[in-house]
């Protein structure tokens, strides 16, 4: 079956224009169909709400995780919610631990402790890891919400 889930719009928009193509040629007119239901039922990206100076994040299926306590995997979010592009352990190290000077192997155990810890609390499969360093999986919606009781939205209701 094919999994649609975290598909990027270009890619969908691909997919169905190849669809339409194999329909209107008569290639295949049943898996088209099939694959086009599947696109139609496809769940939303998920949603992944981030309060004020990421001192709490909530995804949509889960609960509010409180990270006021978590200095440095909270400033590691923070870093990771605004970049949108992946931040590479030293950059990371610089967000986590501002003004620190730490020897490379120690820098690199505390960035992957806190990559590790965000994972453990509820961001595993959102965040990822690529070649370049980390980042926020590009599927998932940010939601930097200000209101930490308030419910996630869904993307019809936004």
């Amino acid at each position: 079956m094919l999994k649609t889930v975290g598909m990027t719009p270009t890619a969908r928009d691909h997919l169905e224009r190849a669809l339409e193509l194999a329909s209107a040629s008569g290639l295949l007119p049943w898996l088209a169909e099939r694959v086009r239901e599947r696109l139609q039922a496809a769940p939303a990206p998920p949603i992944l709400r981030i309060g004020p100076d990421a001192r709490w994040f909530q995804r949509c299926d889960g609960p509010r995780v409180d990270l006021a306590r978590r200095r440095a995997p909270r400033l590691v979010l923070h870093a990771l919610a605004r970049g949108g592009r992946p931040l590479d352990v030293d950059s990371l190290l610089a967000a986590g631990w501002p003004g620190e000077r730490v020897l490379p192997l120690a820098a690199q155990t505390r960035v992957h402790t806190a990559i590790y810890t965000l994972r453990r609390l509820g961001l595993d499969g959102v965040l990822v890891r690529r070649d370049d360093g980390y980042l926020l999986d590009a599927a998932v919606t940010l939601d930097h919400g200000t209101d930490a009781g308030a419910r996630c939205r869904t993307p019809e209701a936004a």
